[in-house]
């Protein structure tokens, strides 16, 4: 499954998400980072994720229009996780660091 032209990766000081794609269509939300290329972050639009037919564990950070970090959590396959006040929820591998709440992100253009 193709998701957007672009890809890029979000930054913080001394942190990087690695190569993020945007899911723009249903069937990418709804897939999300199961159907990215392996250690690939997905960024979705919307307040909420699941992790149905997930396999392991995953790393969600909620994101308001600033890019700034809401929430940080674990999503266990089979459930669900939400933000309030997201617009947009970033899925990613399991890290052992993620920035904190209230630190802001920032996108850069990323080369495939």
């Amino acid at each position: 499954m193709r998701y957007g032209i672009s890809m890029f990766e979000f930054v913080a000081p001394g942190w990087s998400s690695g190569p993020v794609l945007t899911a723009g269509s249903f069937w990418q939300r709804w897939r999300g980072i199961r159907a990215a290329p392996a250690g690939t972050g997905v960024l979705i639009p919307g307040q909420s994720v699941h992790g149905f037919r997930l396999t392991t564990p995953l790393m969600v950070v909620g994101l308001d229009r600033s890019d700034c970090i809401l929430q940080v959590s674990t999503l266990e396959p089979g459930r669900l996780v939400g933000c309030r006040g997201a617009v947009a929820m970033l899925e990613l591998p399991m890290r052992i660091a993620i920035p904190p709440v209230g630190a802001y992100l920032v996108r850069v253009p990323r080369v495939r």
